[in-house]
């Protein structure tokens, strides 16, 4: 008995209490199908596999497989995963698949088909060092196109040549990866309020791995205006970069002490619209940049006093505050330092 599928080509009718693989295993049984070779699965496939166990049920992941098959099968992974398939749902990648993009990825596109292994697998495509990888095959080279044909940045290249990206995958170091602060399942964009890198949990986000510099950040002038809803606030990633996070010595660095001032601090506190918006002191970036400290400063990074080693990196506070740095209790002690 023959019956056909959703595309050209017969398969051998079965019954349903026969092993899967009888017609599966043998790729003769596809032959004029397009794109014949998804459809062959063998024992193989599912060696060293979480799910090996499952070979023989693949009605536990297939379901409406009743033979003969009429249409191919639909794929959840809701019967043991249906916590994440609803978090998954709600995620870009969700809402993606949901409104029929063909680049959003479903579980297969990120834990393979049917040899799933686990994280700790060298092999594993969620082995934390692959990671990036998995995910730069989509964020890479060419930048990813959504469905309405917006180009996302090719944030993979700025990664790898990150702090981060180059602690993890040049040293096997510790450095963070993709999901610890974009999340596994449920990643969110920056407008979402739940995301983990929207701008009121970016401190939080970044805190995991760096705590003290979180404590200091809620405690400053930035914190504590984001806490009070002003979004014009940077937050880490408006001073340190989101994906090409450099150390603080390296010439194209942000922090670096010779471009503080100019083009990081100077982003707001030489920009006439906040300078006017919120009342803020003018020409400061300019009486630096006048002084000997800024004349000094173009010459390298460290060599001289740039705007974090008198108002501290994290836990700026106005001159007002009597734990300032720059407070006239505390101005001295901060000169005092050179």
């Amino acid at each position: 008995a023959w019956t056909f599928g959703s595309s050209a080509g017969p398969v051998r009718a079965q019954n349903v209490e026969n092993n899967c693989l009888t017609c599966h295993a043998d790729s003769t049984f596809f032959q004029g199908f397009q794109d014949s070779s998804r459809y062959v699965v063998d024992e193989a496939h599912f060696s060293g596999s979480v799910h090996e166990a499952f070979a023989a049920s693949c009605d536990v992941c297939h379901k409406n497989s009743e033979f003969p098959h009429t249409q191919a099968a639909e794929v959840s992974c809701s019967p043991c995963h249906a916590d994440l398939e609803v978090r998954y749902g709600e995620s870009l990648h969700g809402h993606g698949l949901a409104r029929g993009n063909p680049r959003a990825p479903d579980c297969a596109a990120c834990h393979g088909g049917h040899r799933i292994l686990p994280r700790v697998d060298p092999e594993s495509s969620i082995r934390r060092d692959s990671i990036p990888g998995l995910c730069g095959s989509c964020h890479g080279m060419e930048g990813l196109l959504t469905d309405q044909l917006v180009k996302l940045p090719k944030s993979f290249q700025q990664y790898a040549s990150s702090v981060h990206g180059r602690s993890l995958l040049e040293r096997g170091g510790a450095g963070a990866t993709c999901t610890d602060c974009h999340s596994v399942h449920d990643l969110k964009g920056a407008q979402d309020p739940e995301s983990r890198i929207n701008p009121m949990s970016v401190a939080s986000t970044c805190g995991m791995c760096h705590p003290a510099a979180k404590a200091d950040y809620e405690e400053s002038i930035h914190g504590r205006a984001l806490q009070a809803g002003i979004t014009d606030t940077p937050t880490c990633v408006d001073c340190h970069g989101a994906h090409l996070i450099l150390a603080s010595d390296d010439p194209d660095a942000p922090i670096c002490g010779a471009r503080q001032a100019q083009d990081t601090c100077g982003k707001c506190h030489d920009d006439p619209a906040i300078i006017s918006k919120y009342g803020l002191q003018d020409g400061v970036v300019e009486s630096y940049l006048e002084s000997y400290h800024g004349w000094a400063s173009r010459t390298g990074c460290d060599v001289t006093a740039s705007c974090v080693d008198c108002h501290t990196p994290h836990r700026i506070l106005p001159a007002e505050d009597p734990a300032s740095s720059i407070s006239t209790e505390n101005v001295v002690a901060t000169c005092a330092q050179c």
